[in-house]
């Protein structure tokens, strides 16, 4: 089989592996995905950029996802477009790594994108991850690849998808200051600071254009969750930690990086691979599950990986030896690990969908809750965003993300009728009061409000999964 031949068979069984990977994990859908589709929704039928209809809100960090959202909800749903789309962006990104290898790096890299349970398992989970993805690996490519209009049309789209993954974006600008081979180097040729200041132009533009959009929509340059979940650098800095050894047994990492040995196309990669690293940290991690802040970066370490172990194969020898077993460090903790964690999730969210449906059953009117994507998109209510991230008033309460102090008189003002609260561990109800009661902070410190003592009874709990259960407080008078 010649090379060329061997190049595309690996390429076919890397797509239908991908596309395999990517159902597999179609189930997993995380809740904030509800809530761009009930965005989507709303735009589609002319009430506006919001949660609730006509009450608009920078409740999206990415809103850049709400147009494929929006697409699906003119059809009939937005869902299913939103996790079509991010698992179609996920192949794409991870093809786009194997286009560019040739031989055996091209298989190690196809071994590595395989075997990151991560990265399927929010290819389909609803969010912008996979456009992310997409997005950074296409613009470090077209850095190193000497396309500053590629570079430049791509680089301001990440402002509207993650401010922090901006950073990554221009780090890959970084290809237009070093040399860019051999010659460059030798005949003393330094940065090319024309192109180099207009990519970072470009980049400039994204910024300026998301803060002048919610400038213009809200009054404000920062969306809501800026407000909802302010960084804790420490949760960060841990979040980063355990990310990196989840996806890449933490070796992994360090093959990657060794990559930057080779050329400044590694160099670059590495640069890209790093500066996300650190503002993931700065920004503070995140609480949902899976390390999805980090899943952006997954095909360009493949790439670094591939090159990093695809190098030390062909020198043969000892370096063969140290390569291989680099290669079974990067793959191995990842794909054992994570698969066992995370496998069982999209049955999970399967098990959650119905008795969410259920639980929605019961909800009417003006409903204050924590997880509010799912219940609002498949039952008319009107939310009270009890995390913050929909709602400016409990969004610049005082608190960190699910500990806020929620005013007891906006709850009365907006003519609360229910309160779901998730719990724990089954509470301990007596006549209709909460007698023993764990959950999320801000949820046990909703329900001991006087008002809501006072004027609310439970009247059913629903068990939701292993360890995860809701109490619902209806008003008794009105």
């Amino acid at each position: 089989m010649t090379r060329e031949i061997l190049d595309r068979v690996t390429l076919f069984v890397a797509l239908v592996v991908f596309c395999g990977l990517a159902i597999a994990t179609w189930p997993f859908t995380i809740d904030d995905a509800y809530i761009i589709a009930k965005y989507a929704e709303n735009l589609a039928a002319g009430d506006g950029y919001a949660l609730n209809p006509n009450e608009p809100s920078d409740g999206i960090t990415g809103p850049l996802y709400v147009v494929p959202a929006v697409v699906g909800a003119l059809f009939g749903d937005p869902v299913f477009a939103q996790k079509v789309f991010g698992a179609l962006c996920v192949i794409a990104s991870s093809l786009m790594v194997l286009v560019v290898l040739r031989g055996a790096q091209r298989i190690i890299a196809a071994l590595v994108l395989a075997l990151s349970p991560m990265l399927w398992l929010w290819s389909g989970a609803g969010l912008e991850t996979g456009l992310a993805c997409l997005v950074l690996t296409g613009s470090t490519f077209a850095a190193i690849g000497d396309k500053p209009r590629r570079f430049a049309g791509l680089a301001p789209l990440m402002f509207f998808l993650r401010p922090e993954t901006t950073l990554a974006v221009l780090a890959g600008a970084s290809a237009w200051f070093f040399p860019r081979d051999e010659e460059d180097n030798a005949e003393g040729r330094g940065p090319r600071w024309r192109t180099l200041a207009s990519v970072v132009a470009a980049w400039v533009a994204g910024g300026v254009l998301v803060a002048a959009f919610r400038a213009v929509l809200f009054s404000d340059v920062l969306p809501l969750s800026y407000y909802a979940k302010p960084a804790v650098r420490a949760d960060g800095v841990r979040y980063v930690f355990d990310g990196v050894v989840a996806c890449t047994g933490g070796a992994g990492l360090l093959v990657a990086l060794a990559a930057a040995r080779l050329g400044v196309k590694e160099r670059v990669v590495a640069l890209v691979i790093v500066t996300e690293l650190a503002a993931v940290a700065y920004a503070g991690g995140c609480w949902m599950v899976g390390f999805r802040l980090l899943v952006p970066i997954l095909p360009l370490y493949a790439f670094a990986v591939a090159r990093s172990v695809g190098d030390g194969v062909s020198r043969g020898g000892g370096a063969r030896v140290v390569a291989i077993v680099a290669l079974v460090l990067s793959v191995a903790w990842p794909a054992v690990w994570s698969s066992i964690v995370y496998a069982p999730l999209p049955r999970v969210a399967e098990v959650r969908e119905s008795r969410g449906h259920a639980i929605a059953q019961e909800l009417h009117g003006t409903v204050a809750v924590v997880d509010i994507g799912f219940f609002a998109l498949y039952r008319d209510l009107t939310i009270v965003d009890l995390g913050g991230v929909t709602d400016p008033v409990v969004a610049h309460a005082p608190g960190v993300h699910i500990e806020k102090e929620v005013p007891e008189v906006y709850l009365r003002e907006r003519g609360v009728e229910q309160i779901l609260l998730h719990a724990s561990e089954p509470p301990v109800i007596e006549d209709g009061r909460l007698v023993e009661y764990h959950g999320f902070k801000v949820e046990e410190r909703v329900a001991a409000l006087p008002w809501v003592r006072a004027n609310f009874r439970a009247t059913q709990t629903f068990e939701y999964e292993p360890g995860y259960s809701f109490v619902l407080l209806e008003r008794t008078s009105l």
